[in-house]
């Protein structure tokens, strides 16, 4: 945690500045200094600059909405979720078109994804049943893209501002719970209580995480020989987060004694709780490039970003239950309970990393 802390603290405070004070430029625009990169093509003093990167990031989510479970006669029963992603490193590519044209104008559209991949999700507390402490999660899927376009407006030969909308999605399944010393939480099992009394018992978790977030950005551009930094943020960034989840437990019980027939009772319960954040969102990033020639239409280059986001809010959680007894195969009456709660909740998110690009004329 203090090296997430540390990291987490150095994308907010320090690549700002460190993007604000390198003058740089990745990408030559007409009227700016001459500097190393492909020569595009130009249709009526419009140039056309398309772009590919790879690379490698980290991301770094936490999530906390605090919930109480209500239950006539029992003591109030914590259902708080509490989750965090650790040790996230993604591969992700991206590909982008530059529009630049003479009028000190110029347009950008891009895309970015990850390759999906198993990630680990540390919960604090098992949300249902007994509360149970440091469970882990496998996140499976892990799914990640943004597309977003910008337009670029040059106050000067080496600095633009710039004003962006982003659509960005984040989602993964989360599997296979496992209390601390690693046994699973979703099981079936069978035994003998005692002579004649057996039972069968299942239990299975079922759950999922969802981001989507519109960011509309404002932020600078500063330019300079073969280098570009950008700086974008947005006080008003739009996020919605969902964790849905399920528990469904089944338990039958056979009592047989020798000479009368099998008697069997069983109870089937199902849990459905929904945590849900719909709040503005502050959010930073700042990224940083530098582009050679290695032909004279083709330039390869060196990126870097970081961004940081973070959600603080009035959460909606919800639980509905459904408790039914099974006897010999005949169904009782069924049991419903329904509950909500409005609590304060967090959301934070970062990614920071780096890789390769190349921009090629045609």
């Amino acid at each position: 945690m203090g090296t997430m802390n540390i990291a987490r603290r150095l994308v907010v405070w320090w690549l700002p500045l460190i993007t604000i004070l390198a003058v740089a430029n990745s990408a030559p625009a007409q009227g700016l200094f001459p500097i190393p990169g492909p020569q595009s093509l130009d249709f009526t003093g419009v140039r056309l600059i398309p772009e590919v990167q790879i690379g490698y990031q980290q991301l770094g989510l936490n999530f906390n909405l605090p919930a109480t479970t209500l239950t006539t006669g029992l003591p109030p029963f914590p259902s708080t979720l509490d989750l965090q992603f650790q040790d996230v490193n993604l591969w992700v590519g991206a590909v982008g078109l530059l529009i630049d044209s003479p009028y000190r104008l110029s347009a950008e559209i891009k895309g970015q994804a990850n390759a999906k991949r198993r990630i680990n999700v540390f919960e604090r507390e098992e949300y249902v049943l007994g509360a149970e402490q440091g469970v882990m999660w496998t996140g499976s899927q892990l799914e990640w893209w943004a597309v977003e376009g910008r337009v670029l407006y040059r106050l000067r030969p080496d600095c633009s501002v710039l004003v962006g909308l982003r659509r960005d999605h984040l989602a993964v399944n989360l599997t296979d719970p496992r209390d601390a010393s690693g046994n699973p939480l979703s099981f079936s099992d069978s035994g003998v209580i005692a002579p004649g009394l057996t039972f069968a018992r299942n239990q299975s978790y079922y759950s999922d995480l969802i981001s989507k977030l519109w960011i509309p950005y404002l932020g600078l551009e500063l330019v300079g020989p073969g280098y570009r930094a950008t700086l974008v943020g947005s006080p008003f960034a739009s996020a919605e987060i969902k964790v849905p989840a399920a528990l469904l437990f089944d338990l039958a019980l056979t009592l047989q004694i020798f000479p009368f027939p099998p008697s069997t009772s069983e109870l089937l319960n199902a849990d459905s709780l929904l945590y849900r954040v719909n709040k503005p969102a502050l959010f930073l990033e700042g990224s940083f490039q530098y582009d050679l020639n290695v032909f004279p239409s083709l330039s390869v280059g060196l990126w870097c970003s970081g961004s940081w986001m973070k959600v603080r809010g009035t959460g909606d959680w919800s639980h509905n239950s459904r408790a039914q007894v099974i006897a010999n195969g005949l169904p009782l009456p069924p049991n419903f309970d329904s509950q909500t709660q409005d609590n304060m909740a967090s959301y934070t998110r970062y990614f920071l990393g780096g890789g390769f690009s190349a921009a090629l004329s045609f």
